[in-house]
């Protein structure tokens, strides 16, 4: 199915996978399908699709990883090519080419609840001591982006762009980051970052913030997910805009004080609304919820023993 005349384009940093449409023969990768042969490193033009017109479905990636797992084919089948891992650099994990995906991110928002309770008192326990021994204030905005980098790393396809006609799915996490004031800024190589050193890069920025130092279309032109956090009083629910070449926003709401039942019990709890924007013709509905119960999962079990060094 796939025309090996055709020379695959190479832009820097990133591994493709070229498709096209039913005229030219060559299979359209869904989401899904781009998800689990990133997750599993597999090459799609080494599977041989059993769908309409040739399209290679979840089964197909499926039953290639469980014959490799039984040791019916080789093991490096249906590997990614190492001559363009060499070529190309590690710094990105497989992207795909998808003609289907128009411009201007369609946006789609989906919204979970989470209990951040823990994380307040946490935070009431440790603020005082964090600003008196590095000077740095602590908010939960540290906490919010280690779940995100979490989330990221358990569901790398979220950590996509789209980059020069290709969907981009990336290994290194650069998160932009959107304040109440409207100033855009980078954190770069977050997947490396412990809560404390987030809380260090926010309090220097917000430094070249106020100093009007910070090159907002480079942040957003360097970013791999989005992420913007209500302030106090700001809302607990939105719908954020995306901006290319990033496809995901997360926007966090203002933590709210609210009676909730739990364990047949009612009592005041915090709570925050987990609002997640998408470009719906990149990323699968269900990937987009466990990414989201990923990052809730991380915010509800932060307690006294989290470590933030």
């Amino acid at each position: 199915m796939y025309d090996s005349k055709e020379a695959l384009p190479k832009p820097s940093g990133t591994i493709i996978q070229e498709v096209g449409n039913a005229q030219n023969r060559i299979p359209y990768y869904s989401p899904s399908v781009m998800h689990l042969a990133a997750k599993h490193g597999i090459d799609l033009r080494a599977v041989k699709g059993s769908g309409l017109y040739g399209r290679i479905t979840r089964k197909d990636v499926l039953d290639l990883i469980r014959q490799r797992e039984a040791g019916k084919i080789p093991a490096d089948s249906g590997s990614l090519m190492k001559a363009a891992e060499a070529d190309l650099g590690s710094s990105s994990q497989p992207g795909f080419h998808n003609p289907q995906v128009p411009s201007g991110n369609p946006a789609a928002t989906m919204l979970i609840e989470a209990d951040v309770t823990n994380l307040v008192q946490l935070l009431r326990g440790m603020e005082e001591t964090f600003w008196q021994k590095e000077r740095v204030k602590l908010s939960q905005v540290p906490f919010y982006l280690k779940a995100i980098v979490n989330g990221l790393k358990e569901y790398p396809a979220m950590n996509a762009v789209w980059e020069s006609g290709m969907i981009a799915i990336k290994k290194d996490i650069h998160i932009t980051i959107t304040a109440d004031s409207g100033v855009t800024s980078l954190i770069e190589h977050a997947d490396g970052m412990s809560i404390a050193g987030f809380a260090f890069k926010l309090g220097r920025q917000a430094a070249n913030g106020r100093r009007n130092d910070v090159p907002q279309p480079a942040a957003v032109a360097g970013g791999t997910f989005a992420f913007q956090a209500a302030g106090p009083s700001g809302p607990v629910i939105a719908h954020p805009a995306m901006q290319e070449p990033q496809s995901a926003l997360l926007f966090i709401g203002t933590v709210v004080q609210r009676p909730v039942i739990k364990n047949d019990m009612i009592g005041g709890r915090f709570i925050v609304n987990l609002c997640l924007s998408t470009n719906h013709h990149m990323h699968d509905p269900p990937v987009c919820v466990s990414f989201l119960n990923s990052v809730k999962h991380t915010l509800e079990n932060y307690d006294m023993n989290t470590l933030i060094y």
